[in-house]
């Protein structure tokens, strides 16, 4: 449907025609008649369906150019406030009406300024919300419209009480709107509890949609992981990449280790700064980063055209967040793909479930092997080469070339300029170690039946957790990870902060291919080709192609069980 077949004023058919919206999706040509009628409503969909333009459309249509709030948008994160408010502005560009941000981590005194200025549309996150409440800053007392955008996650992170809160200050009569990627019988219980005679939307990914997605999987014990990420991003060199991880811990470990084997890579999740995690995202939306690894509830809000493939390095907590990830890719036409992990645990209880709530068989595909991550790369620097020449404008460099010809072959000077682009390495070395790291990994998980055990270790993100040192970790889809378990959201961490901080001994790996040189109390340092010498206790420098060094009462071979703290 067109935006002109729906009931719209003349001035929002101008906007909507002058930002380049011509159909209507199908969340917004449900929603958009129903909020006009003035219906609160529950809507699902999955992200980039359009769910902002579904309920800012018929609100701006209704709003009024008075400096007086009448509309309250409730959103997770600081990243999705800052996209829904750049938004809801853009499409009511044809009205007087002023749009807010605000969130955690920012200077409140600066918000508590602009506020008082007069606005007539607030885009929040539930923390700071209140906190302008009790100053009496953010008045309640004329908002008309209530939106809560992604509440799935707003409930996962423990925002209940807060959005309890924030309602029941609202005493006008007024319209609410329930958003969300997932839906689930807590969500409809919330709803029913705040919503008057609901209308229910529900927007399933289509088969067609999936159909533009590349879905494959691997299987792999949680250690071989990183490694194997490094192989596959070799090999498929992707444009731009979204990587998705269970916790903040294992985002900043992932990106540790791929920065040092010199991927061009950043991160972005809870405990970064606003400013931090805002830069970050605009590197990565400017192509000056080709990876970006984030948890869920950070990469809520992040929308970015040409997105070649997202990698579930850890699966979701929940099923439908597997629909969630994947639909970042594939978009307008373009076809997307999406690797993920599976470790021997979770194939087998998991897999199915996927297949069932997509449609889809995922296709199972092999770790590559150091041939193919070799040809690969050699590949890249001949296409690297190829495509420059289309590029040469400058006679500077032809004149060049042509005195290099009088000394040396052509030949000669086209090999020195691949060894120039092509990372060096002992290609032996690394053929060899490749072979003998899968092959011990191998025989240690069918000893072990699957599972990364290290110190009563028993299992992937799904199956009991990473546990260490006693540690529970327990993952699943429908449970709860131990870092999502509230926290201060109050004072500018609006999202949860994380438990799983773990210091002091770790025996996970840093970076590298196959190790790493591991001290006292985790200093990890190092990394790249040349492999990594272990000393003591767990001091990971290396993490190069080989399986490293091994001194001071550390003689087992690398990838191999711990049961004990030495």
């Amino acid at each position: 449907m067109k935006y002109t077949e729906l009931a719209l004023s003349a001035d929002m058919q101008k906007t909507l025609e002058k930002i380049g919206f011509v159909e209507a999706t199908p969340i917004q040509e449900k929603a958009i008649p129903l909020a006009l009628a003035g219906r609160d409503i529950i809507g699902q969909a999955q992200t980039g369906t359009g769910k902002t333009a579904g309920f800012s459309i018929p609100i701006i249509e209704q709003m009024e150019e008075n400096k007086t709030l009448q509309t309250l948008i409730l959103v997770p994160t600081r990243e999705l406030a800052i996209q829904v408010s750049d938004a809801f502005a853009q499409m009511a560009q044809h009205k007087k009406i002023r749009v807010a941000v605000v969130f955690g981590g920012s200077s409140i005194d600066r918000q508590i300024r602009d506020l008082r200025s007069g606005f007539e549309c607030v885009v929040a996150t539930p923390g700071r919300c209140i906190d302008l409440m009790k100053r009496k800053v953010l008045k309640t007392e004329d908002i008309r419209f209530l939106v809560l955008d992604e509440v799935d996650e707003m409930l996962s992170m423990g925002f209940i009480e807060d959005i309890e809160t924030i309602s029941e200050k609202i005493t006008a009569e007024h319209q609410t709107l329930f958003f969300s990627a997932t839906m689930s019988k807590k969500i409809e219980m919330v709803a029913n509890k705040f919503l008057k005679d609901p209308e229910y939307i529900q927007i399933k990914a289509t088969r067609e949609k999936l159909d533009q997605i590349n879905q494959s999987y691997l299987v792999m014990r949680d250690m071989q992981k990183t490694s194997i990420l490094a192989d596959l991003l070799r090999v498929q060199n992707p444009e731009r990449a979204l990587i998705f991880a269970r916790t903040k811990k294992r985002v900043d470990e992932i990106t540790e280790g791929l920065i040092h084997l010199g991927f061009s890579v950043d991160r972005i999740h809870g405990d970064l700064s606003q400013e931090q995690r805002t830069f970050t995202f605009k590197k990565f939306r400017a192509g000056q980063i080709r990876l970006l690894i984030a948890t869920d509830v950070a990469a809520r809000g992040l929308d970015v055209k040409e997105l070649s493939h997202v990698y579930n390095y850890d699966l979701p907590q929940e099923i439908e967040y597997y629909v969630h990830r994947i639909g970042r890719t594939g978009r307008a036409d373009a076809f997307g793909n999406a690797v993920s992990f599976f470790t021997p645990r979770e194939v087998n209880q998991y897999l199915p479930l996927i297949e069932k709530k997509t449609q889809s068989k995922l296709a199972k595909i092999q770790h590559p092997s150091a041939e193919d991550v070799i040809a690969a790369i050699e590949n890249q620097s001949m296409q690297k080469v190829i495509d420059n020449i289309e590029k040469l404008s400058d006679d500077t460099f032809t004149s060049l070339a042509k005195k290099l010809l009088t000394d040396y072959s052509a030949t000669e000077l086209v090999a020195s300029a691949l060894m120039l682009l092509t990372p060096s390495f002992d290609k032996e070395k690394f053929i060899k170690d490749h072979e003998q790291n899968a092959k011990r990994s191998m025989a240690t998980s069918s000893r072990q039946g699957g599972g990364d055990r290290r110190r009563n270790d028993r299992g992937g993100s799904f199956g009991g957790g990473d546990r260490r040192r006693g540690e529970s970790n327990r993952g699943g889809f429908g449970s709860r990870p131990a870092d999502n378990r509230g926290g201060d959201r109050r004072r500018g961490n609006d999202e949860p902060r994380s438990n799983d901080d773990r210091r002091g001994n770790d025996d996970r790996r840093g970076g590298g291919f196959a190790g790493g040189e591991r001290r006292a109390n985790d200093d990890r340092r190092g990394g790249g080709f040349a492999g990594g010498e272990r000393r003591g206790n767990d001091d990971r420098r290396g993490g190069g192609f080989a399986g490293g060094e091994r001194r001071r009462n550390d003689s087992r071979p690398a990838g191999s069980r711990r049961t004990t703290n030495k």
